[in-house]
């Protein structure tokens, strides 16, 4: 299979290189306006059917290119978030067509830790009153044209919304959100409602400019005692990592592009944007 990648920044080298080790050879490897227009006359020798575009552009101009590649025929590996606006995102799914894979790299719903919690989370549920989620790493100079909510918020949100299929915006309720001035961290409090039984509160707690990383999803009762602490970074295998199940993950999707769990995926990825971009910075509240 061949592939065409656009951006050359840190998770554009990590794909390139190991996309390439799985046989993937690369055709052109895009790192500008100038070289995507001067590539754009390559594209009809291509075989659309068998190349695939893995975007890992800045986030803002997600959207652009997919939707180039997209209208052109080709399949569509993006990272995340698939796109910096609710209207972006939807089109994005209007013009893919039903043998065209649109896949978004929201990696932490593949990683080993999350597989884990996923497994159990059935088995906790009827005891568990909220979960807390927590992201945050040291300051880096990645993915500074979005706010952290885009940046890091959309990952948890994915997996949140992968527990509970067919969810929409209407599905649960924004009690609190909190996006700071520099907008390097953010609080988000929902309530899901769930049959027979008390709504589930759910916090999600993102920064990118803190003194230590750390990712966890942590479950608590109704008296608010810790239940159980799923810690995404202890979990990590060196060979089957997140990447691993991720690309496994893609490749499914190239060969079952229009299946009910690749719709499901969109969805959640679409949800995601559109709730994290509801957060907004608010001068009454602080962290």
């Amino acid at each position: 299979m061949k592939a065409i990648l656009v951006g050359q920044g840190a998770m554009g080298k990590k794909h390139l290189n190991r996309l390439s080790a799985l046989g993937l050879s690369f055709e052109a490897v895009l790192d500008s306006n100038e070289d995507l227009d001067r590539f754009t006359a390559s594209l009809p020798s291509l075989s659309k059917s068998d190349t695939l575009v893995v975007i890992a552009s800045p986030a803002s101009t997600h959207a652009s290119h997919a939707s180039f590649f997209l209208k052109q025929g080709f399949s569509v590996f993006i990272e995340k978030p698939i796109a910096t606006s609710a209207i972006e995102a939807r089109e994005l799914l209007s013009i893919k067509k039903p043998s065209q894979a649109l896949f978004v790299g929201h990696s932490e719903r593949y990683s080993p830790g999350f597989q884990l919690f996923q497994k159990e989370f059935s088995a906790f549920l009827p005891k568990t009153a909220s979960l807390h989620f927590t992201r945050c790493h040291p300051y880096s100079p990645r993915c500074r044209d979005v706010n952290v909510a885009l940046d890091l918020l959309t990952h948890d949100l994915d997996c949140f919304f992968s527990l509970f299929p067919n969810e929409t915006d209407d599905s649960f309720d924004i009690i609190k959100s909190v996006l700071s001035k520099d907008q390097d961290q953010a609080t988000l409090i929902i309530k899901k409602n769930l049959e027979n039984r008390i709504p589930l509160t759910v916090e999600f707690n993102v920064n990118r400019n803190a003194s230590f990383s750390e990712r966890k999803i942590e479950l608590f009762d109704n008296q608010n005692n810790i239940i159980k602490t799923f810690s995404f970074l202890d979990a990590q295998d060196p060979i089957k990592d997140t990447l691993f199940y991720e690309y496994e993950a893609l490749f499914n999707a190239i060969q079952k592009p229009d299946s009910s769990i690749e719709k499901e995926r969109l969805e959640s990825a679409c949800l995601a944007v559109e709730t994290a971009l509801k957060i907004k910075p608010n001068p009454s509240e602080s962290f």
